[in-house]
């Protein structure tokens, strides 16, 4: 698998025992994936939440474990804006 150099920068600052937001969209399913792969090889512990249920699907299937929105509504609403080149993909909860 190549390299998603773009999805690979915009996870590169989360670190073991973050909360992590996942955004839903094209980007920030890159990041999902990038982000599953870092977590497998460095064996980050991370809580995953979702903002849908196609991106909390993602990222179970790829390892990451959390919830969807659906059950902890607060975790990624009103958290920092992440800047439009990072795609908006991963928001770390505060």
């Amino acid at each position: 698998m190549t390299q998603d150099l773009l999805a690979s920068a915009a996870v590169k600052d989360i670190l073991t025992g973050m909360a992590v937001g996942l955004g839903t969209g094209r980007a920030a399913t890159r990041a999902i994936r990038a982000l599953a792969e870092r977590a497998a090889a460095e064996r980050l512990a991370l809580r995953c939440v979702a903002t849908s249920k196609a991106s909390h699907d993602l990222a179970a299937k790829l390892g990451l474990t959390g919830d969807d929105t659906r059950k902890n509504r607060g975790a990624c609403l009103g958290a920092p804006r992440v800047p439009d080149s990072i795609g908006q993909a991963f928001v770390p909860a505060g």
